[in-house]
């Protein structure tokens, strides 16, 4: 039986005929030697070149080809998340790293060192992208948008992403200086309020951001408010240190996680969910137009068509809950009744909602009348619509009561002076 001829019996034969040749052209030892090294190191690299060429140019084509008719749209996606290129991305590396010592026959050499912390580094690289591409690949699998649990996932992907970036960059660390990962991993131990002191920033917003995302604070397509920031509109980004706030005017406003736990903000994702939105807003009268009416008061102001048959007999009926005697005393009591059967009857008002119009504690500033209800949007748009198309019949029918609102004193309405 023949005896097996060893992978280095072969490389052995091989450079003993390269240095013959040399040495037949007139190359002396050593520069037959260092000659020889670089011949087989460029034809390692063609090599290595030919190999990235074949995996990772035509082996990707061949794979989209099957890839793009396969039923199973996973692997599609792992071929848009370029999972596959980077996989066979370390196919070069490992052609160096199998063939590189052959020129230096085993001996312990700088370059050759070089050259294998290089490929070693390139090799992590090239794994880490591949696990970011399926994990990313994973995310937008298993987990949608519309999910509760969608931005605490995409922040746990994100804690996963950075502890594997800490992880290889120790390693490439270890490799470049060749101390071993434990030792470092001791010796990181002992500057770690330092490196607390120096990402104070990054920590906080780190902690921060799992704590939104756990408790379910805010998310994608919330609208808050943080006056303090100049914020005011719909959250877009979301990330473990930014948050992305693009407001009402189209500008965006970048605010750190920790802002939104250590301050306050407002979040109007209840009122949006709801449905309806509240209008609040204070209506101040000249107090001296303010007076007792009677009968024929009421009888004159009843028919007038823009009062719309509001103060008709069904709603001047006695009821203890709405309407009382003492109230058809005043016109500003007159003008309350009036007011609450308009909001009642108005087809944009929440009937199922609170309704509340009262009078205030003056302040010097008129007699404040408080109004307060709900209208069935929620859009911005048609929510101010609805709300000036309210108060522009509320004031138009106040010189029907005889009452004026209450505006300061103007050049334009001074009395003139004698």
């Amino acid at each position: 039986m023949k005896e097996f001829v060893s992978y280095d019996h072969w490389a052995d034969k091989i450079m003993s005929i390269a240095r013959d040749v040399l040495h037949f052209f007139g190359f002396t030892p050593q520069s037959a030697d260092t000659f020889e090294r670089v011949v087989i190191l460029t034809v390692i690299f063609l090599l290595a070149y030919l190999s990235y060429l074949l995996f990772c140019r035509i082996g990707v084509r061949i794979i989209y080809a099957i890839v793009s008719r396969s039923k199973h749209k996973a692997a599609m996606v792992l071929y848009d998340n370029r999972f596959y290129r980077r996989i066979l991305g370390i196919i070069p590396p490992l052609v160096v790293l199998t063939l590189a010592p052959l020129p230096f026959r085993n001996e312990a050499s700088t370059l050759l060192v070089l050259i294998e912390k290089s490929c070693y580094i390139y090799i992590i690289v090239m794994l880490v992208k591949a696990l970011f591409a399926f994990t990313s690949f994973l995310f937008n699998e298993l987990v949608s948008e519309e999910d509760d649990g969608y931005q605490s996932y995409k922040s746990m992907i994100e804690i996963l992403k950075i502890l594997v970036v800490v992880f290889a960059l120790l390693i490439v660390v270890g490799i470049i200086t060749g101390v071993k990962l434990s030792t470092m991993l001791t010796s990181l131990g002992a500057f770690a309020a330092v490196l607390m002191l120096i990402f104070k920033d990054f920590i906080l917003g780190f902690i921060a951001g799992v704590q939104l995302a756990q408790n379910k604070m805010i998310k994608i397509g919330d609208w808050v408010q943080m006056d303090q920031y100049g914020a005011n509109g719909t959250v877009f980004e979301m990330s473990l240190i930014t948050i992305k706030i693009r407001n009402f005017d189209n500008t965006i406003v970048t605010v750190p996680p920790y802002a939104f736990i250590s301050g306050s903000f407002i979040n109007w994702k209840g009122m949006s969910e709801t449905g309806f939105r509240r209008i609040k807003k204070t209506i101040l009268f000249d107090i001296n137009t303010i007076k007792r009416i009677d009968d024929a008061f009421i009888q004159k102001i009843t028919g007038n068509p823009l009062l719309e048959g509001y103060l008709d007999e069904k709603y001047m009926d006695p009821d203890p809950k709405r309407c009382k005697e003492q109230d058809k005393s005043t016109n500003m009591g007159l003008y309350r009744i009036w007011l609450e059967h308009y909001l009642m009857n108005h087809p944009h008002v929440r009937h199922d909602q609170y309704l509340i119009i009262q009078g205030n504690e003056s302040t010097g500033g008129g007699y404040p009348l408080l109004v307060m209800f709900f209208i069935d949007t929620t859009v911005w748009e048609s929510y101010e619509i609805i709300q000036s198309r309210i108060f522009e019949d509320v004031m138009t029918v106040m010189n029907i009561f005889e009452l004026a609102p209450f505006q300061y004193t103007s050049y334009l309405n001074a009395p003139a002076s004698n």
